[in-house]
């Protein structure tokens, strides 16, 4: 799923830099071009900075809408995650019998004895366990 997200990330990173880069010489070329006077009338230059203006606006509504998007899709991937995780634990516990599973974050003090996030990484097929997460 992180991997996923990255490069939708990535792509929308992608698209809207290409869109605004774009823009940006559009925008230089038209100060260029006033600046000299190469608009034939003075309503062909308000013509296209009124064009320009209205790329920006989409450039502008096209970031929020890809930002929008992303969190939307990192929303979807935490419940996906979670869902996961507890129909695992649903299926662990039937064996176990725990009256509680906690999550680590909520417990500040507590029997190591009864620590089984280890157990629940590998159970899950969690590579992460193995380098990046410390378990005491």
């Amino acid at each position: 799923m992180h991997d996923g997200f990255v490069k939708q990330q990535e792509s929308f990173t992608k698209e809207y830099g290409e869109k605004r880069n774009r823009f940006e010489s559009a925008a230089a070329a038209f100060q260029e071009k006033a600046q000299r006077g190469g608009f034939l009338s003075q309503e062909r230059a308000m013509q296209e900075r009124e064009r320009l203006m209205g790329e920006e606006q989409q450039i502008t509504k096209l970031d929020q809408e890809l930002s929008t998007k992303l969190a939307q899709i990192q929303t979807d991937n935490n419940k996906q995650l979670l869902d996961s995780i507890m129909g695992y634990l649903k299926v662990y516990n039937k064996g176990k019998k725990y009256s509680y599973i906690l999550n680590a974050g909520d417990v500040l003090i507590g029997d190591e004895a009864s620590n089984i996030t280890k157990e629940i990484l590998v159970g899950l097929k969690c590579p992460v366990h193995q380098s990046k997460i410390e378990i005491n």
